[in-house]
């Protein structure tokens, strides 16, 4: 894709060969690899909060698909996901429970003992 194209975002280049610098790798591990995993810190897929990110189902998925990827793991989202591709079995797994458990009960609880261990004693 060159920055030109249609598909490309407008004013961002770089993006263009960001893309074309996965595609070569994808292609590389395609040919070499009996699994191809790639990972990422913002889901392409999420049934949570934040949910798809639109720019990365937009560029990088056909990619993913066209690929032959078996997998895209990530986090962002504070849950933790198994998603299916329909039609191509390529899985989304989200993993994101490393962080604070946001809407939880404790959540607060939780954020105000880790400030009260972190604050220098007066």
């Amino acid at each position: 894709m060159s920055p030109t194209t249609p598909d490309a975002p407008v004013g961002f280049p770089q993006v263009a060969a960001a893309l074309a610098a996965v595609d070569a790798e994808l292609r590389a591990a395609a040919a070499e690899a009996t699994w191809v995993i790639v990972a990422g810190h913002y889901p392409v897929r999420s049934a949570a909060e934040h949910g798809d990110t639109p720019q990365l189902a937009r560029l990088l998925l056909p990619l993913l698909r066209g690929r032959g990827v078996d997998a895209y793991a990530c986090g962002h989202d504070h849950t933790l996901q198994a998603l299916e591709d329909t039609p191509t079995g390529l899985r989304f797994v989200v993993s994101g429970n490393g962080a604070e458990p946001r809407g939880h009960p404790i959540a607060k609880r939780v954020r105000k003992e880790s400030d009260s261990h972190t604050q220098a004693p007066r």
